[in-house]
């Protein structure tokens, strides 16, 4: 996980409560603990008269890190209260809680259909805000047009994301331009929705997404409030916040708005469409179909989602993969290191396996298809939601200060045949 960044010489924290910054000083390298807001962070006095910038002198590295490593987790504890906190709350106070908290640095994701409301309540925040769409290059011309109407309407410039053309050349020349309805829509969404999406958030310390747990009963029944996004990653490797407004509004009480204040919404609706993708893969729905039966219809019901959101899908059969997949790993490899390919933490924990020629088993949770899954197993089962997270010998260690501390107290040790033994 990259809460640290080994950036600078020093630690910010930005704080409603402070005028300017709060740095960390470090006698060595240092890193930046890249939180936009500490109001979040309890560990942070909320009391604090402190204007200016003050410095906290923390003198070795080991006092340092046990600092920032304690205000991080804190962080994470304080998600959860929040989500408990605004889970019955009006879409209002979530959209003005992300603005005030994070500024020019969140975004709303605007699908050209009913979260049209995010950006009401936005514009009725009186804060700045922006807006950003995935042009995939297939959507109906409707949505195009309704992309102006709205940008034209709330006066907000909407920044459209594009695939790499690249990509979409060699989809297209491999497979044609209707592959999906042969083995799938997941590649083409990948190269069109997903990456594009990822590349955004990289810009981000938080997005506003329009998800209501109503719009697809197999997949989104559990879709909080906030959270910390469990798939994507933010500016500079952090984590990035997400917010899900609507969670628990209903499409009724969405149309209601829309049509009290007289919004203006995509004319495909008027012509049987609810739930609006890209042009192939999107129909109109018959009386008393599901809204998400218009979306990829060829497909089985729990997998109608294209990957934007896949750390909130719930499915009691992906997670008992998954929770399967765990337990053959962690039984059959002696050494399994759950990580994430730019991870700066996961990178020293191979280091210092390799230097120790020590094999062992690495997944990279981001590269692989259900790494959101094996991630949320990993959670409930071992209660650390960071990574790189390490089994040894059937037994879970932690993360890379576990590991580190084994090795410097010399219980970590290869065999001849480059299998760990954990001396006692």
């Amino acid at each position: 996980m990259a809460y640290i960044v080994p950036v600078s010489t020093s630690y910010y924290f930005n704080s409603p409560v402070f005028s300017n910054r709060t740095s960390i000083k470090s006698k060595s390298s240092f890193v930046e603990l890249p939180c936009r807001t500490f109001v979040l962070c309890p560990w942070v006095s909320r009391g604090s008269k402190t204007a200016g910038k003050q410095e906290i002198d923390y003198g070795d590295d080991e006092k340092r890190l046990a600092a920032v490593q304690q205000c991080t987790s804190k962080v994470e504890l304080d998600i959860s209260a929040l989500e408990k906190q605004f889970s019955a709350s009006d879409p209002q106070e979530i959209v003005d809680f992300a603005l005030s908290n994070f500024g020019d640095e969140v975004a709303i994701a605007f699908s050209g259909a009913e979260d049209v409301v995010l950006l009401e309540y936005a514009r009725r925040t009186g804060k700045p805000f922006r807006v950003f769409a995935l042009d995939t290059g297939r959507l109906h011309p409707e949505t195009y047009r309704f992309y102006e109407k709205a940008s034209q309407y709330f006066k907000v410039t909407i920044e459209y994301q594009f695939p790499n053309a690249e990509e979409v050349e060699a989809l297209v020349r491999e497979k044609g331009l209707f592959s999906f309805y042969r083995d799938g829509h997941g590649e083409c969404c990948g190269i069109r929705k997903v990456r594009p999406l990822k590349k955004k958030l990289s810009c981000l310390r938080a997005w506003i997404t329009g998800q209501r747990k109503d719009q697809s009963p197999s997949t989104r029944s559990f879709v909080p409030t906030i959270q910390i996004d469990p798939t994507f990653e933010g500016k500079n490797g952090t984590k990035l916040f997400k917010f899900n407004p609507l969670a628990n509004q209903s499409s009724e009480q969405v149309w209601s708005m829309i049509r009290a204040l007289e919004l203006p919404y995509n004319e495909l609706h008027e012509r049987g469409f609810v739930s609006i993708g890209c042009e192939p893969c999107t129909r109109p729905v018959l009386p008393n179909q599901h809204e998400r039966e218009g979306r990829w219809w060829w497909e089985e019901a729990t997998q109608k989602e294209c990957g934007l959101h896949k750390g909130n899908l719930s499915s009691s059969g992906t997670e008992a993969k998954a929770s399967q997949q765990v337990d053959a790993l962690i039984k059959d490899e002696p050494v399994v290191v759950f990580a994430r390919s730019d991870c700066p933490f996961c990178k020293q924990a191979k280091a210092l396996l390799d230097a120790l020629s020590i094999a062992y088993k690495l997944i990279e949770i981001d590269k692989v298809e259900n790494g959101a899954e094996l991630l949320e197993v990993l959670q409930k089962r071992t209660g650390q939601n960071t990574v790189p997270n390490i089994f040894i010998s059937q037994k879970h260690i932690g993360g890379w200060t576990q590991l580190e501390q084994l090795y410097q107290k010399g219980l970590l040790r290869a065999n001849s045949d480059r299998q760990v033994q954990l001396q006692n």
